[in-house]
């Protein structure tokens, strides 16, 4: 995963699943507002084609993680060396992050497909593969792992938010009728989603492809680098706090403006009066 399309990949995806979160979960509560019904959280969202469920997110959490583990066990050519000592001990953290979501997935498309299943499974693997992401992250930027501070922190920036990910997935299994743990959450993947993609321009850049080749405008040895970006998480925090309320309010505002379309449409009355007597007029 030391490259930039590895490390850009695996957050837009982040990215992209938490605004897809965000549009559902908000969807889902202003109709339960109107309707004056209890809220109800959900693990995952299905997409309509054609008037048919399609599981698209499970399908994107299986096959999105099982191409990353497929990457990182070919791009080594072995994980002992010569004298029998374990190597590429950070791809062996990467391989298995990408086995949790793997069976996340796994676990997510056997309860929406009926098959015999511990209910709340998939809550259970989505939490513990957070979790994890979040403490394999601690030990991949331990010092002794040899990369420079930059790097460092740029990954131990992104351990809170994906520890407070996994513990807000038990909670919402546990307050299926509470949006809090949902909105945490989305909260955190989406602030995960992003980090990792300023990472991927901080550390990398972009070409020549898979972009091993570092950024040179960044000092990764530099302190003051790695004090900056102890700040700029703090202001990627407020952002998405302030895109979250805005969102959440512009989504009111167009349900709101979309309803009142839909009954004037419904009201709107068509009649039809034919033309009589026209000779008589002309006369």
């Amino acid at each position: 995963m030391g490259n930039f399309y590895a490390h850009i990949d695996e957050g837009i995806v982040f990215f992209a699943v938490a605004l897809w979160w965000m549009f559902k979960m908000y969807k889902n509560y202003i109709q339960s507002l109107e309707e004056k019904r209890s809220y109800r959280s959900y693990c995952s969202y299905y997409s309509m084609l054609k008037g048919r469920h399609i599981p698209a997110e499970i399908i994107l959490k299986i096959v999105f993680p099982i191409g990353g583990l497929l990457a990182e066990v070919l791009s080594t050519d072995s994980f002992v060396d010569k004298n029998g000592n374990f190597r590429n001990i950070g791809k062996f953290h990467h391989i298995s992050i990408f086995a949790l979501f793997i069976l996340h997935g796994v676990s997510d498309f056997l309860e929406y497909s009926k098959f015999p299943a511990v209910k709340g499974m998939k809550y259970v693997t989505g939490a513990i593969a957070f979790l994890w992401y979040g403490v394999a992250f601690y030990f991949h930027s331990m010092p002794d792992m040899g990369n420079p501070p930059l790097e460092n922190i740029m990954h131990r920036l992104l351990v809170p938010l994906l520890l407070i990910t996994g513990i807000s997935i038990m909670f919402e299994f546990g307050f299926r009728n509470s949006i809090i743990p949902q909105i945490v959450r989305c909260y955190c993947v989406l602030c995960a989603g992003e980090w990792i993609i300023i990472t991927s321009f901080v550390l990398f850049l972009p070409t020549p492809f898979p972009g091993h080749r570092r950024n040179p405008a960044w000092d990764q040895n530099e302190i003051s680098n790695v004090r900056f970006m102890e700040a700029a998480v703090g202001f990627m925090l407020v952002a998405n706090i302030a895109f979250m309320i805005i969102s959440y309010t512009l989504m009111v505002l167009y349900m709101k403006y979309a309803r009142v379309c839909s009954k004037n449409r419904e009201t709107l009355i068509y009649r039809y009066v034919p033309l009589e007597n026209l000779e008589k007029d002309e006369c």
